[in-house]
């Protein structure tokens, strides 16, 4: 950015002071040189500075502050409060209607204000440039107004010792660049005074001064002492700076930025040899390098992605038919182990008994009871079955044929008389005819049972048969959702 001549040294301007003092080669000012230097370059860099002023004024200092000499501001309200009003109103009236002036774009703008090197405001006469200045002039009775209005308000005594108290401040401003191009812009329309212009070139700064004074500056101060008063983020490796310009004069050096982060700021001054007048400018660059918080892999890793896979842990086994699922199921068959589904059809006891009689008549004499005894002795001894024995091995158990006996098995029950015989009383049983398992198993049930054989395994979910479907989880392996937030350097 570029700065030029000025009275209170913000946004790139510079002021005047002094009481007396010398050009370098000649005698020293005298007290009329210096109001007229000051006077000069309030208007040649003051009102330009509170027109351009107002491109900075949307809060773009944040850098360090100086302050403007308190002797400076002392010196120079006290030359002025011992003017009359008539010699003050005198050469107002004739800077305010100056076609110089006028011609370096330094009109005051609407609302703005006379500024006498930085520490004497009068109010300003509206808006006007140099193509209607005709139509807008200043009247003697405006300078007389701006004269009074200024002397009840710095030229008491108390007014006049507190100046000095209250020096202002002048900031070196870290500046975006598009508010540093249109000051820039403005800044370089007022041609007269110590003009500074720095620029950044292949990561340097290089800065051009020139002392460009108008007729008035160049009759004073064909040539300028420079001091290189701050500079602020600069280095060089020059063993020496330029000291002096000539009218018309410039110079430029090429400085090292010691911290690309941070904006860099030079501010020169520019006067006599004796330093009782003094002209300044500032430049301002912005930091060559930003720092922004922002999200990048520089930063970490924030969040990662959620995906299913193997880092998650299984979700489902495959599913399978297998001897670890549980008991198996097996063949169907029949067999003894199923048991016997229809028994051989044969005739016994098991199949339960049929009863019938049957009487065998006894071939013993009935006279005087002989007949009975005998059949007593008989039984007693057991030999009555035999009689029944005999019954059965003489049945034919064929129906209808006369004196048929049943066919079974005869047993001794008693024996009786009759009308004419004496009887042996047989019971004939009968053995049914059934299915049994005494007889034996004619055919066997069918069944499942172990002996058949295996005919298929149960089916379930088991790790040994490998993954179905994996969990879902956030892991790194599936990438990266989020970088953390941190301060970086573009």
């Amino acid at each position: 950015t570029s700065g030029t001549s000025g009275t209170s040294g913000t946004s790139g301007t510079s002021g005047t002071s002094g009481t007396s003092g010398a050009n370098g080669s000649a005698a020293p000012l005298s007290t009329e040189a210096i109001t007229e230097l000051n006077l000069s370059a309030s208007l040649t860099g003051a009102n330009g500075q509170a027109r351009c002023a107002d491109i900075l004024a949307q809060g773009i200092y944040n850098r360090t502050d100086r302050k403007v000499s308190d002797n400076l501001r002392s010196v120079v309200t006290h030359h002025y409060c011992r003017l009359s009003e008539g010699e003050f109103t005198d050469k107002l009236y004739a800077y305010l209607n100056d076609a110089d002036s006028r011609s370096s774009d330094a009109s005051t703008e609407a609302g703005g204000s006379l500024n006498v090197i930085g520490i004497i405001s009068i109010g300003g006469h509206g808006g006007h440039t140099e193509a209607d200045a005709a139509a807008h002039a200043y009247t003697r009775e405006d300078a007389t107004a701006m004269v009074r209005k200024w002397r009840d308000a710095s030229c008491r005594d108390d007014a006049a010792a507190s100046e000095g108290d209250n020096a202002e401040a002048v900031t070196t401003a870290d500046v975006d660049g598009r508010i540093v191009d249109a000051w820039k812009s403005c800044m370089t329309q007022a041609r007269y005074g110590l003009i500074c212009d720095a620029k950044t070139v292949d990561g340097l700064v290089s800065l051009s001064v020139e002392w460009r004074p108008n007729e008035l500056q160049r009759r004073h101060l064909p040539q300028v002492q420079l001091q290189w008063n701050n500079l602020e983020n600069l280095a060089t490796g020059a063993k020496t700076l330029p000291a002096r310009l000539g009218a018309g004069g410039a110079a430029t050096v090429t400085f090292r930025v010691t911290d690309p982060l941070a904006p860099t700021a030079a501010e020169l001054l520019a006067g006599d040899a004796d330093g009782l007048v003094t002209f300044g400018c500032q430049s301002v660059l912005p930091a060559q390098k930003h720092k922004a918080v922002r999200r990048d892999p520089r930063c970490g890793v924030e969040a990662v992605k959620r995906g299913r896979g193997e880092a998650c842990g299984a979700e489902t086994y495959r599913a399978a038919a297998d001897a670890r699922c549980g008991a198996p199921t097996f063949k169907e068959a029949r067999s003894a182990a199923c048991g016997a589904e229809r028994y051989v059809e044969g005739t016994g006891d098991v199949c339960g008994v049929d009863t019938a009689y049957g009487d065998r008549r006894q071939d013993v004499p009935l006279l005087l009871g002989m007949g009975e005894n005998l059949m007593r002795a008989r039984a007693a001894a057991g030999q009555l079955q035999a009689e029944c024995d005999a019954m059965e091995a003489d049945s034919t158990g064929i129906a209808g044929m006369l004196f048929n006996l049943p066919k079974g098995r005869y047993v001794y029950e008693s024996w009786f008389v009759g009308l004419d015989a004496i009887f042996v009383h047989c019971r004939v049983e009968q053995p049914r005819t059934c299915r049994d398992a005494a007889f034996g198993v004619e055919s066997y049930a069918a069944c499942r049972a172990e002996g058949h054989g295996i005919e298929s395994y149960p089916t379930c979910r088991d790790a040994a048969f490998g993954v179905e479907t994996w969990k879902e989880c956030a892991d790194a392996g599936f990438g990266v959702e989020t970088y953390k937030a941190c301060e970086l350097v573009d």
